[in-house]
């Protein structure tokens, strides 16, 4: 967990969101940890933050995502587009004590490297 959130760790250098700092990924999902983030292919001149409303079930696997979320800062439908097929390609914990589907979100910052 993450400093300052229930069950975080005291002195923990991550601040917001438990996908750590430095891979323009992090997520939220009520304490499960993450087994795969993919990173979207990204070759566009456009930028910005792409927030991804998820659902994902017990077994880990998301079921929904849609993108747009608080927090996004583009209305570019490519970057849109790429967060949203990344997102159903990620996985977390499996968890049988979860709600049958739980929601969270996954954002992608896209930043342009050229």
């Amino acid at each position: 967990g993450d400093q300052g959130k229930p069950g975080g760790t005291p002195g923990s250098p991550n601040y917001d969101g438990n996908g750590g700092k430095g891979s323009g990924i992090s997520y939220d999902l009520g304490g499960r940890g993450a087994r795969s983030l993919p990173k979207p292919v990204y070759n566009s001149p456009e930028q910005g933050t792409v927030v991804v409303a998820i659902t994902v079930d017990r077994n880990g696997k998301v079921i929904k995502a849609i993108p747009g979320a608080v927090g996004t800062t583009t209305t570019d439908g490519t970057l849109r587009r790429l967060a949203e097929q990344a997102a159903l390609k990620a996985t977390f914990d499996a968890n049988p004590n979860a709600p049958e589907e739980q929601i969270g979100t996954i954002t992608y910052k896209f930043i342009r490297l050229n």
